[in-house]
């Protein structure tokens, strides 16, 4: 076997938290090439760990790379956390999550291409309709049982799209226990999913 190409990187996870930094410092001094953390929320898995603020602390203890994999249902929130705390290495667990999708024949197009990326990138992807583009439909058929699956608490969240968007955010913020809110770009998706509880 080719010792160069094994690349010993412990995990901060099998630390004592009390003697995290001496524990890292006696990682590298025993011949570690870069140290571990995995950043878990409670949610996409079960375990909750540690987030960036220690990751970033681990900088004053080594200089050793510090690879950090977010197993976390929304990790970009946290990718420009990771980058403040210079991690080098950014990982993020993709398979496993479940995302739900609701739209008329006015958004059948996106929701489609939508429901596609989400498969592609291993994601399950339960689609409360429409199955068909047929003009005559309508959002509330659609959107009501989506909606009524995130208020009764069986599913986080969903997507709702309509030919506006407006239609399909006003109908689902009718049922009980449902916050949706109307987005057209990245910042307000990530902004909104933050405040809105």
């Amino acid at each position: 076997m080719d010792k160069a190409a094994v690349k010993l990187v412990p995990s901060i996870l099998a630390a004592d938290f009390a003697r995290l930094g001496e524990q890292v410092a006696e990682a590298e001094q025993a011949g570690a090439d870069r140290i571990h953390a995995d950043v878990m929320d409670g949610h996409f898995v079960a375990n909750i760990s540690m987030g960036a603020p220690i990751v970033a602390s681990l900088r004053r203890v080594t200089g050793l790379h510090v690879e950090t994999h977010l197993m976390i249902s929304a990790p970009d929130f946290l990718l420009e956390e990771c980058v403040e705390a210079e991690v080098r290495f950014v990982s993020r667990a993709l398979g496993g999550q479940r995302q739900f999708a609701a739209t008329d024949h006015g958004g059948f197009g996106l929701k489609e291409e939508l429901v596609a990326q989400l498969r592609a990138v291993g994601h399950e992807v339960v689609d409360f309709g429409a199955h068909g583009l047929t003009p005559n439909d309508d959002y509330p058929d659609f959107v009501v049982p989506l909606a009524r699956a995130v208020g009764e608490g069986k599913v986080e969240r969903g997507v709702a799209i309509c030919g506006s968007g407006m239609g399909a955010s006003v109908c689902a913020n009718k049922v009980p226990g449902v916050r949706a809110g109307l987005v057209h770009d990245h910042f307000s998706a990530r902004r909104g999913s933050r405040t809105i509880t």
